[in-house]
């Protein structure tokens, strides 16, 4: 075998299924060379990628519209802004998984016979409760409101402790007198209320031993002093709904 064949061989043999093709100089034809050049398999060109951006996925508008069901039953958009006003679609998506996990864990209580135990029913309707009792204390704060005058006074008498803006000074005024209203309406809730609280000897020892917490809103623990912690605007990770549905009693 002459060396320009082997090394024709030892080229293709490197190359596995590769077509190579050797041309010599002093042997080859130009018309030669030139159709063997055509009968190569021409490399095919790599697809395009789409450099248009994507318009970003908008949230639905519609409160009616249906994002997830499962065992038939729906949430829709309006159920998602109670939980979350002006959600992205990134929180709308946690908020179908919480609501999905939910459903299920819901009617596998219902096979286990969970809501016939007395824990369950129990949690059950203190969570009912405190949703209930969020609402009721967002709508007293709501009907909280300052006025420009009461803006002024307050400048005007903290102005050399409390400097700001005056949008600021608005903001932390309509925070204070939230937080009063919403005491003075629980404090009158339970004046009116106190001829049926039965407190036991401990609980009325065990109130003298620590100053009385107040709610945050129907959610814990407040500040000392009884003074309920201001409710803020949802954070951006979704909030658990209120347990308006209870499971259904097992037959």
């Amino acid at each position: 075998m002459s060396g320009k064949m082997l090394t024709l061989v030892l080229l293709s043999g490197m190359f596995g299924a590769g077509r190579v093709l050797a041309v010599e100089a002093n042997e080859a034809k130009p018309a030669e060379a030139a159709k063997a050049m055509a009968a190569a398999p021409a490399a095919t060109p790599a697809p395009a990628e789409a450099t248009a951006p994507k318009a970003p996925l908008a949230s639905p508008t519609d409160t009616n519209a249906v994002i997830v069901t499962v065992n038939g039953k729906s949430l829709t958009m309006g159920m998602v802004n109670w939980m979350q006003p002006n959600a992205e679609p990134a929180v709308i998506k946690q908020i179908a998984d919480f609501w999905v996990t939910t459903q299920l864990l819901n009617a596998e209580a219902v096979k286990r016979k969970i809501a016939s135990s007395p824990k369950a029913q129990f949690l059950s309707e203190l969570s009912t409760m405190q949703a209930y009792g969020r609402e009721v204390i967002q709508q007293v704060q709501e009907a909280a409101t300052v006025t420009e005058a009461e803006v002024n006074d307050y400048y005007s008498k903290n102005k050399d402790t409390d400097p700001g803006m005056r949008e600021q000074v608005k903001s932390t005024l309509e925070r204070k007198v939230k937080s009063t209203v919403v005491q003075e309406f629980i404090n009158s809730l339970k004046e009116k209320a106190a001829p049926e609280i039965k407190k036991s000897e401990f609980l009325l020892q065990a109130e003298k031993l620590a100053p009385v917490m107040g709610p945050s809103g129907m959610g814990g623990p407040g500040s000392v002093g009884g003074a309920p912690r201001q409710m803020r605007p949802p954070a951006a990770r979704p909030v658990p709904p209120p347990v308006s549905a209870q499971p259904a009693p097992a037959k």
